[in-house]
């Protein structure tokens, strides 16, 4: 009975609240409870409900608004958040003249964000830096002559105190003419006034460059956080994004998104394939002997065999960083060549071996920057390497052995030809050197593998880098595990 009466009491207000007359007479009577006019319209319109409606109504606006505002809020945050972790990646993991990422974004959150090879063709990007270049000119350069410094020789000890009698801005008041004499000489001696000014605007340049150093590292920055603001536009469209995009270093400029499709993974249909009836047969077969296998003294000879040695085949990928100081770019390239290999077994699939191996390397150090000029750095390599590996195999039969495997190669690098080309906008040099390696140019690398092995006498591998680092010049430097790999045959007797 009583959810009848809420029922129909509800329905009554909502017809009478649906009347914006008595909304209005009821609003214009809030105050004047006592007037005769809106006694009447209380009783006609029942204001009291109406009133309590619109008060409602309004609360429940009051509340959506409130709600809208903490989400867009909310959204707001989570928008910020995701930009500075795209920014951040950008500046830390950016390092060469292009470099590309791969982005996943789901539900406006970034989920994985991982550097990768860059999808362009160098052609592309040779083409996108000359229309970057005419649409943003630079002035000609080459016109302006840097102003020529003036230098002098350090102030000794002797003249510091000189000059520390006879400051500049106090001769004139010098009153005593053997004093004015005095600093007359030692002026022209020990040139106190130039000194000192030379020295101010030494100071003023260091600031200038120091103040221009941090507007360039700001205006980086600045450049990254729309960048990453562009990135996250654009996969702010969809609920799941997964995009490919390519930057330029220098100021972090969108050269291309390229959308990654998604593999689409069809479920293989189960085939039933009938079964077919088996015959009875009579049960006459006769067990036989077993038999005793033949050549059982070659099988043991083989087994007792555990040296072997042979030739091994290898070629490699290399990338690293440029070991020419004060470059940002990395070295990619081959290297490959042939070698000699010993190995001993110490059970059936594990062995241990070691070999000594004649490569030739080949490696380009493309658009380098230093300082106001470009380089173009083409080299090939003459390198001897020992491998010492570990191999740890299943005998799934005689023939046949799976293994993985782990080594350290050591490479000496001995003689090298390098080709240079450097240019800016007034210049353009290139030149051809080659000379040996010093004794002290090493790389030590280690590598996984993985590779199969048939009845011992031949065998394939890949193996990908562990670690790498290296020496030239006495100047460190690391290799890049993504993209530094190596690919064996071995020919064992």
């Amino acid at each position: 009975m009583k959810k009848m009466v809420f029922i129909i009491v509800w329905l009554s207000v909502a017809i009478t609240f649906a009347n914006p007359m008595c909304a209005s007479f009821c609003m214009e009577c809030k105050e004047k409870k006592e007037d005769a006019t809106c006694a009447k319209i209380d009783s006609t319109c029942s204001c009291v409900a109406v009133l309590d409606s619109i008060r409602l109504e309004e609360e429940r606006k009051a509340a959506e608004q409130e709600r809208l505002r903490l989400e867009a809020e909310r959204k707001l945050i989570l928008k910020k958040t995701q930009i500075q972790k795209i920014t951040d990646v950008l500046v830390d993991s950016c390092q060469n003249s292009f470099c590309a990422f791969e982005i996943f974004v789901e539900a406006d959150t970034l989920k994985k964000m991982a550097k990768t090879k860059l999808p362009m063709a160098k052609d592309s990007l040779e083409r996108y830096l000359k229309q970057n270049i005419e649409a943003n000119p630079i002035g000609d350069s080459s016109t302006a002559q840097p102003q020529e410094e003036q230098v002098l020789p350090p102030m000794n000890e002797q003249c510091k105190e000189f000059c520390a009698m006879c400051p500049a801005d106090s001769i004139s008041k010098i009153k005593d003419t053997s004093q004015v004499a005095m600093c007359t000489k030692i002026e022209e001696q020990c040139q106190c006034v130039l000194q000192a000014e030379l020295a101010k605007k030494a100071e003023e340049k260091l600031a200038a460059e120091k103040k221009a150093a941090m507007e360039q590292k700001l205006l980086y920055l600045e450049n990254a956080k729309k960048t990453a603001e562009k990135i996250y536009g654009h996969c702010n469209e969809v609920s799941k994004c997964s995009t490919l995009v390519t930057l330029r270093k220098k100021n972090l400029d969108v050269v291309e998104f390229r959308n990654i499709p998604v593999k689409k993974v069809e479920t293989p249909v189960p085939v039933v394939k009938p079964v077919p009836k088996q015959e009875s047969k009579p049960n006459n077969l006769v067990p036989k002997n077993p038999q005793k296998p033949k050549n059982l003294k070659e099988n043991k000879n083989e087994k007792e065999k555990t040296f072997y040695s042979g030739i091994s085949l290898n070629i490699g990928s290399l990338d690293r960083e440029s070991y020419f100081e004060d470059f940002d770019e990395d070295e990619d390239g081959l290297i490959g060549g042939i070698g000699y290999l010993a190995r001993w077994y110490f059970y059936s699939a594990g062995s241990f071996q070691l070999g000594i191996n004649a490569l030739v390397e080949s490696v380009t150090l493309a658009e380098a920057e230093y300082s106001y000029l470009d380089f173009n750095v083409d080299q090939i390599s003459l390198v001897a390497e020992i491998p010492i590996e570990l191999r740890f195999g299943i005998p799934l039969d005689k023939y046949f052995a799976p293994f993985v495997s782990f080594s350290l190669n050591a490479r000496k690098y001995i003689y090298g030809w390098f080709e240079y080309e450097m240019e800016n906008s007034w210049l353009y040099n290139d030149a051809t050197e080659d000379g040996f390696y010093k004794s002290s140019d090493i790389d030590l690398l280690f590598f996984l593998g993985i590779g199969i092995e048939f009845t011992k006498h031949f065998a394939i591998q890949y193996q990908w880098l562990i670690e790498g680092t290296g020496w030239r010049s006495d100047y460190g430097f690391d290799y890049d595990e993504e993209y530094t790999n190596r690919f064996s045959m071995d020919f064992a007797f």
